[in-house]
């Protein structure tokens, strides 16, 4: 009887300590030891060990060796299968914003809910630390939100993150896993002339139109009404020349292959008008800010000549 009791006292004790038992011990994985290419930023790219800028990571003069650097509003999921039990970090906006106009909130997401917040943090503010028991999270969300002053030099720093790992490791993941896909049906093998239905140009200055056209190559360009002084390369579609007089001309461009024909009509302004044609439907700012050349500009519409975006 007294062994039966012995026995069913050290079945109860396994049953209770049996997770702290058999666990393995803990762990710290570092958060620059995951993927970062998988963090998104609102602008540039997250650096491991690094500010988004490429230089060290930096908060109000404290320097600090390890974590990663991004911009406001950022992101970076982490799967973590409950096998974590803390996260630790100091967070802050990078010192190489320099005086400039910065606010960032850091967030930790979990379970569908906010496990702690920062508040705004702006530029030259001392670090703060961050301790989160994140027991039975799944997927983490270390998230930098922009403050109310939208998100000019939102330079976030997760410096020294990382996690306390009772078992399995944990994964960067990305926002989305879905495939890339593409909704937009392919164009018909037939002609078909796209583009605006105006072109602007200052009297005397260079003309340079290329007929924006899908289907089947090879395509032979015409044009009816073409005014003196441009010539049309049947080829390729370009116009070119000089215009010099002022005044608005109507010309009927057309685009014919083995399989058919199209033709557009196509407006020709020469005038000293400002914003002669809609800009150009992409802001460069976007994607390097300050650090725009000529180079740069060419190198995205060699691009849209290559990939076949310049067709449509």
């Amino acid at each position: 009887m007294r062994f039966r009791i012995v026995l069913l006292e050290w079945v109860c004790l396994v049953l209770l300590l049996g997770p702290c038992l058999f666990a393995a011990p803990a762990t710290f994985v570092w958060i620059d030891e995951l993927d970062i290419s998988k963090a998104e930023a609102g602008w540039g790219t997250s650096q491991r060990n690094r500010s988004v800028e490429g230089n060290p990571l930096s908060i109000a003069g404290q320097k600090f060796e390890r974590g990663f650097g991004t911009h406001a509003p950022g992101a970076f999921w982490i799967q973590l299968d409950g096998w974590t039990t803390h996260f630790y970090a100091f967070v802050g906006v990078d010192d190489e914003v320099g005086r400039s106009p910065a606010s960032v909130e850091f967030i930790v997401f979990g379970k569908g809910k906010i496990l702690w917040r920062s508040g705004i943090m702006k530029a030259g503010d001392p670090p703060r630390k961050v301790e989160v028991l994140v027991r039975g999270v799944k997927q983490l969300g270390l998230i930098a939100s922009e403050g109310s002053d939208g998100n000019h030099f939102d330079h976030a720093d997760w410096a020294e993150a990382r996690l306390r790992v009772t078992g399995q490791p944990p994964q960067a993941i990305a926002k989305s896993s879905a495939e890339p896909y593409i909704l937009t049906p392919p164009p018909p093998q037939t002609p078909r002339i796209n583009g605006a239905r105006i072109f602007g140009v200052r009297p005397g200055s260079p003309f340079w139109f290329t007929i924006p056209a899908t289907g089947r190559r090879p395509i032979t360009f015409s044009a009816k009404n073409l005014p003196d002084g441009l010539s049309l390369d049947k080829q390729t579609g370009q116009i070119t020349g000089k215009l010099v007089t002022p005044g608005s001309h109507i010309v009927t461009l057309m685009a014919e292959n083995s399989l058919g024909r199209d033709e557009k009509p196509l407006r020709i302004e020469v005038g000293e008008a400002i914003c002669l044609t809609p800009p150009l439907g992409w802001n460069s700012w976007n994607c390097w800010a300050g650090a725009v050349d000529a180079e740069k500009i060419k190198t995205a519409a060699r691009a849209m000549v290559d990939s076949g975006l310049a067709n449509h």
